[in-house]
């Protein structure tokens, strides 16, 4: 009952945790996996509960905008249909007709495609990551893509000589779309699409400098989906780069076998059938679908998030414990110490006593910013491992003597 008691007690107090240092073996091990423990729960919470989707809800750049305008206007999007493997996986088929999209030797070309004034829906090129001295990165793979980019006419304000102020209408390219019906995503593959970000979209030069201006983009593989978001204004400067706004990664291949059992029945039929549930749906309710679909495809990267933020935070705590045990052994061995026969496993004891304060601090904040769970943890932890040394070496008396009454065992 006493050690339950000093365990309350060190929660604010320092030295109930120093003189709680003899519990049982067992006590310290429970305390110490709830104090593990503690700040996974807002990691749970938040990590199983997220929709990964609801980027595309709001403050998305008008990248809903455009997906809707796809999924719905275009006549490519119909070419895309839902196959199934032999091992039961189900993948996108972009199987492209040619009265959609132009060759790049044609007259039609990536400008006018980017510019809005082709009348084709798509343009078709070939990227080959090529390997070289200078890059070793290249992965030497070459690829057929299809390139999309879906913009919107707006008036802007233009200040001109004398302070004029005139308005003028300019096309805003909202999200610029690559199809690449070859590839499934691998390691490899997403090595291959960092380096196509570089080359054909920003068309960096060798000092690293964009020649483009950073837009909204998306990539659709196989089984496999990115998209990310930038604001209208991110352009690049001599002195910094601009930073995406967010960003989606998605498995299709796991977001479509989440739903198998209505899957199967659109087989080899259209990703629009599948959306609309055959003409069933508007561009809106199609809109939601495809974001389901989305929620469900990023499912596994969500998780994988999750536990990995889990595994990080439960490393730092650990390694806080440790050193906090280290500094409370070094303690007690000093020559003013009042617990000079104290042992190591003492100090753990002292350590995981005044370790679950921080632990409860830490699940507190989670569930307002879980980015500053482990920093709150480690920062906390430590503290009081500094602070502690006031009890353990208590400061000599004025006249250079050890206070009179000591602890005892």
């Amino acid at each position: 009952m006493k050690t339950i008691t000093l365990l309350f007690k060190s929660l604010l107090s320092n030295q109930a945790a120093v003189d709680n240092r003899k519990m049982k073996w067992y006590f310290t091990l429970i305390v110490f996996l709830l104090s593990v423990f503690l700040p996974w729960i807002p990691f749970l919470s938040s990590g199983y509960r997220t929709d990964s989707s609801q980027v595309f809800k709001s403050g998305n750049y008008e990248v809903s905008t455009a997906l809707k305008h796809v999924i719905s206007e275009e006549a490519y999007f119909k070419d895309i249909k839902i196959q199934q493997e032999m091992e039961g996986d189900f993948y996108l088929d972009m199987d492209f007709s040619l009265n959609h999209y132009g060759e790049e030797q044609d007259s039609y070309n990536w400008t006018n495609e980017f510019n809005g004034t082709s009348d084709k829906a798509l343009f078709k090129s070939e990227y080959k990551d090529e390997v070289s001295t200078n890059n070793e990165k290249g992965t030497d793979l070459r690829a057929n893509y299809f390139f999309d980019c879906v913009g919107t006419d707006v008036v802007v304000t233009v200040t001109g000589e004398d302070n004029v102020v005139t308005e003028e209408t300019v096309r805003r390219e909202i999200l610029e779309l690559y199809f690449f019906p070859e590839l499934e995503y691998s390691k490899e593959n997403a090595t291959y699409l960092a380096n196509f970000t570089n080359q054909v979209i920003l068309k960096k030069d060798t000092t690293g400098t964009a020649a483009n201006k950073y837009r909204s983009y998306a990539f659709f593989l196989k089984d496999w989906c990115q998209i990310v978001f930038y604001s209208y204004d991110a352009e690049a400067t001599e002195t910094s780069v601009p930073s995406a706004a967010g960003s989606y990664y998605g498995n299709l291949q796991k977001g479509l076998k989440r739903d198998e059992k209505n899957v199967i029945n659109f087989k080899g039929q259209s990703l629009y059938n599948y959306l609309s549930d055959n003409g069933q749906k508007n561009v809106n309710q199609m809109f939601d679908s495809l974001c389901v679909l989305f929620d469900s495809a990023a499912r596994p990267y969500t998780i994988q998030s999750t536990w990995m933020n889990i595994l990080i935070t439960s490393i730092a705590f650990v390694a806080s414990l440790l050193i906090v045990s280290i500094m409370v052994i070094i303690f007690f061995k000093k020559k003013n110490s009042n617990y000079r026969e104290s042992n190591y496993f003492h100090a753990i004891n002292v350590a995981v006593s005044m370790g679950l304060c921080p632990s409860i601090i830490g699940m507190i904040f989670g569930f307002f910013s879980a980015q500053m769970v482990t920093m709150i943890i480690v920062a906390a932890n430590l503290v009081r491992g500094v602070y502690v040394m006031n009890k353990i070496c208590p400061p000599p008396t004025a006249s250079g003597s050890k206070p009179v009454y000591q602890a005892r065992d």
